[in-house]
């Protein structure tokens, strides 16, 4: 009899706990604007990166206008109302591609690749000027897709890295703790094979990482998490919900904003016309629980959407403001989308 009161009253907690997770989740929703264009130059703009401070929002992006990508920069200081005109943060004399960034207060931390390796700029004073770039990988193998976050002056960077006397594509990480004067050494803290496209966000002691990893036939976004500034690691978790078929996920964005963390991502729509969607996640308390995923991108027609990709993220104080790529007349105009929401309730 004693046992049986001890099974009833497991479930019983069981029960409470579920009822109190869907329950916070449908306490809080996020509202959003409609979609806008923050590039018309009728070329091709490709890997937009998005990260703000207070009512400062900051874009970059790759251009591929010219004979050469070069990284490009803007921002709007009224929290997106309006915006300032591009400004190019790399020369013509070489090919960059796959820019990422990040702020706290007046400090914007840019970093992208060139030549299979990966370079970091920094600005002290709201974009206003920049400091010469800086050499970050040295060792013989391809480095690719970098991505940043910063908390004060602690810096955390990771990309992924591929040695040609190993099969295995990993996630590598290393950090400043002097706001980007001197960095650690790189280590690999994926522990798994076939990594890609790695994204960082940091709060606190807190850093969140996602990354785009081959698992059971199809791409998912994997998530993990350190609680000391990114000295030891906890376990694993996938983000992206299978739609049906082959829907592959990939090219995600995590940001964090104090214990709410936030990802979007890129994944295949298996259903009406063959197009990628952005979708949207956010946890509540830290990481450990997530919401269920929503489709972000435009609509054209019912539930026809513009094929999207490459989507980027960013939120300050629950508010929270995305862009990606959107073929409006594929693959003549190819623009950078921006949209905007809150998160609201408790």
């Amino acid at each position: 009899m004693k046992e049986l009161k001890k099974v009833i009253l497991i479930f019983i907690a069981l029960f409470i706990l579920i009822s109190l997770h869907k329950t916070s989740f449908a306490k809080v929703e996020v509202e959003w604007s409609d979609s806008e264009l923050l590039t018309k130059r009728g070329g091709w703009s490709n890997y937009p990166k998005i990260a703000l401070y207070g009512e400062n929002i900051h874009v970059v992006w790759c251009d591929s206008s010219s004979s050469k990508r070069a990284v490009f920069y803007m921002k709007s200081t009224n929290n997106g109302i309006k915006w300032s005109k591009p400004k190019r943060l790399t020369n013509l004399s070489d090919d960059y591609t796959k820019p990422a960034i990040a702020v706290h207060k007046k400090s914007i931390h840019v970093v992208y690749e060139r030549n299979a390796n990966i370079y970091y700029r920094r600005s002290i004073n709201n974009g206003k000027t920049w400091f010469s770039e800086m050499r970050m990988t040295w060792r013989i193998k391809s480095n690719k897709h970098p991505t940043i976050a910063v908390y004060k002056e602690t810096i955390h960077l990771a990309w992924r890295g591929y040695e040609p006397w190993k099969t295995d594509v990993v996630v590598y990480y290393k950090k400043s703790n002097n706001n980007g004067k001197i960095w650690s050494s790189e280590k690999d803290i994926a522990g798994y094979y076939e990594c890609y496209e790695p994204t960082i966000a940091s709060v606190k002691n807190n850093v969140h990482i996602a990354w785009e990893e081959f698992s059971s036939n199809n791409n998912k976004i994997r998530y993990k998490r350190s609680r000391d500034k990114g000295k030891s690691w906890g376990g694993y978790k996938f983000i992206s919900k299978e739609l049906g078929g082959y829907d592959p996920a990939k090219n995600a964005t995590i940001v964090s904003d104090r214990n709410e963390i936030h990802i979007i991502w890129q994944q295949h729509v298996p259903t009406g016309p063959s197009k990628d969607g952005i979708f949207y996640s956010y946890s509540i308390d830290n990481g450990s629980n997530w919401s269920e995923q929503e489709n972000l991108s435009t609509k054209y027609y019912y539930n026809y959407f513009y094929d999207s990709d490459l989507p980027a993220i960013a939120v300050y104080n629950r508010k929270i403001h995305a862009v990606w790529c959107e073929d409006r007349q594929y693959p003549l105009d190819r623009e950078i989308c921006y949209r905007k929401g809150e998160l609201k309730g408790n």
